[in-house]
């Protein structure tokens, strides 16, 4: 998956520093059902993109090249829907999470990070259409996503 990141960390003493950023994750992912009831054979499809987050993250610095850090962020991302159904707001939730970074030669930066994003609770309701594909409008369906993460990242440090 393709992203980018920008951010700035702030100084606040030899080992300390306050990283503020922000980045963007494009792609999308779909999950589709099916109905093998035939008597309701509609087929609805969710679609989940566009990945926004700002963050906050408090870092320890061990030396030169090496620190660990703490990230606490807000995270949106775009849904849509298909079918006979209602489309949801877009997710939005929190993020924390912590990591590593290490600064290589000329610049270059790895860094290692694990956590938990916690969305906000999406619903469905169906809308009742006409037709032999309709979703009664008493039908609902919830959901609570949480989702845990890791990663690794190649940068570069202007």
């Amino acid at each position: 998956i393709a992203g980018a990141e920008i951010g700035y960390a702030f100084p606040v003493s030899d080992t300390m520093l306050i990283d503020i950023g922000a980045n963007y994750v494009a792609g999308e992912t779909k999950v589709k059902t099916s109905n093998t009831d035939t008597a309701a054979t509609a087929d609805v499809t969710f679609e989940v993109g566009d990945l926004v987050t700002a963050y906050i993250a408090p870092t320890y610095v061990f030396s030169d090249t090496a620190s660990i850090y703490l990230k606490i962020g807000y995270m949106e991302a775009s849904t849509k829907t298909t079918g006979d159904v209602t489309n949801p707001p877009d997710l939005d939730g929190t993020l924390i999470g912590i990591g590593s970074r290490s600064l290589l030669g000329n610049g270059m930066f790895m860094r290692s990070e694990a956590g938990l994003i916690d969305f906000d609770t999406i619903t469905v309701k169906g809308k009742g259409a006409a037709s032999s594909e309709a979703i009664s409008t008493k039908s609902t369906v919830s959901a609570d996503p949480m989702i845990a993460y890791g990663s690794v990242t190649i940068g570069y440090k202007f």
